[in-house]
């Protein structure tokens, strides 16, 4: 796979779990070589947990304050109850049976533990998974995930626990991670990751500025996690936060078309926003290896040609969220480009019927009503804007609806002629833009520009 990203000279993003010492030599000159050409190495933590690691010395860190207990070889870390869950995600409290390792849970509750979940009895918190041989029968782990065996119990009183929203890990914890990975990294001969993977599976999972406060002091400048994903745009709203929220998983190669992935890039673009692919390496169902990598080879060309830039996270996390954006350069979507060459101009919604663009670049709106939209454009500058068309005849008018991520701010605004001035909301992220001849003839368009 980095030999096809090599062919086009552009970088793979590649996340690695750093277990101690178990890397051999040529595993180490493969990582060595990935960064030698360009490709970003990123933190999967070192023993894909966020909450424990494994280690032969393990007894020495018995006692830490970051520690809640070891066993053998593994250290498990002392985690932290939150209490800003959603009002979806609060606790449930519910009656169970138990025995063994055995949980069996009454029906309309189970949704809380497909495929996975944590429950709390008797003061604990425990990992649970679904049982897909038996039906309603779930199996109970430590929040560490380790062998349970609970007394048989009828009717036990347990509660929810979000696995989503309800834990944090603490921050020395996560140093203690960081500092692992870096060892890790100094014996590979590699740098040290900037950019931090939550791991997936059964245990809790990490909110963004939870990770931030445990690994932005190690260098960490950006990270992915699950809840409350950013939006990875320009002038995105909190982008101390959403730096450490860039989540993947937007592309999806080993299973859609590549006409729909180009679409998908083609419209994003336009519209200022990021999207990234991700892959455990394992092509789709009924897709070969070579079919595989043919896709991503096909899709790096055509990116190549159209002049799209393909970045490590690392690296696009400096731009949306470290650097400042320049609020003169105008983001209104171009009606002439059309990358994808799927007739539509790329991040407009399917033109109306009477809608044609000349090939000189002459938008012209024959009907009254609706000429076009534009659906969550990205990159809005806060405060005072200008909204200009260069109408060569007729009437415009533009309404637009502002967002912050799916929540909808304020009134519609209405704006009339063909120079407009307005104010974006400093919570906005996008903005649907609908644009309608109001005329008694056609409109015709001529251009658009939108900046401060």
């Amino acid at each position: 796979m980095a030999a096809v990203f090599d062919k086009h000279h552009v970088p793979l993003m590649y996340a690695v779990i750093f277990r101690p010492d178990c890397f051999n030599a040529e595993e180490k000159a493969f990582l060595r070589s990935l960064v030698k050409r360009g490709h970003e190495i990123m933190d999967h933590t070192p023993n894909h947990s966020a909450f424990k690691f494994v280690a032969e010395d393990a007894a020495k860190y018995a006692g830490e304050p970051w520690v809640d207990h070891v066993t053998e070889k593994i250290v498990c870390l002392k985690y932290v109850r939150r209490n800003d869950e959603p009002a979806a995600e609060k606790p449930v409290a519910f009656k169970a049976d138990l025995d063994g390792a055995e949980v069996v849970i009454p029906e309309e509750f189970q949704k809380y533990f497909r495929p996975n979940g944590q429950m709390v009895y008797d003061g604990k918190v425990y990992a649970v998974t679904q049982d897909r041989r038996k039906r309603g029968r779930f199996t109970a782990w430590t929040f560490w995930g380790e062998p349970v065996k609970f007394k048989p119990v009828k009717g036990a009183d347990v509660t929810t626990a979000s696995k989503k929203f309800g834990f944090a890990a603490t921050e020395a914890g996560m140093s203690k991670l960081a500092e692992l990975t870096a060892a890790e990294c100094k014996k590979i001969g590699i740098p040290v990751p900037t950019a931090w993977i939550q791991p997936g599976g059964s245990e809790a999972i990490l909110q963004a500025d939870n990770v931030r406060k445990g690994y932005a002091r190690h260098g960490y400048i950006c990270a992915a996690t699950y809840q409350n994903r950013a939006n990875k745009i320009y002038c995105e709203t909190n982008p101390e936060r959403c730096a450490y929220a860039m989540m993947w998983g937007q592309l999806h190669l080993d299973r859609d078309p590549l006409d729909k992935i180009k679409t998908q890039i083609a419209d994003a673009y336009a519209k200022h926003q990021v999207l990234f692919a991700s892959s455990h390496l394992k092509p789709g169902k009924g897709m070969t290896w070579e079919a595989f990598l043919k896709v991503h080879d096909e899709l790096l060309a055509w990116l190549n040609e159209a002049k799209i830039p393909v970045r490590t996270q690392s690296d696009w996390a400096r731009r949306l969220y470290y650097s400042k954006t320049d609020p003169a350069e105008n983001i209104f979507p171009s009606w002439t480009v059309d990358l994808d060459q799927n007739g539509r101009p790329d991040g407009y919604d399917e033109l109306p019927p009477g809608v044609t663009i000349s090939a000189d670049g002459i938008l012209t709106a024959a009907n009254n009503g609706l000429a076009f939209a534009i659906s969550r454009l990205g990159g809005l500058e806060k405060g005072e804007n200008t909204l200009k068309f260069i109408v060569k005849s007729g009437k415009v008018q533009v309404k637009i609806n502002f967002y912050q991520r799916n929540r909808i701010l304020d009134k519609m605004l209405t704006l009339d002629g063909p120079v407009s001035k307005f104010t974006v909301p400093a919570d906005a992220d996008f903005a649907d833009i609908k644009v309608f001849n109001v005329g008694s003839g056609p409109l015709v368009l001529a251009g658009a520009a939108l900046n401060r």
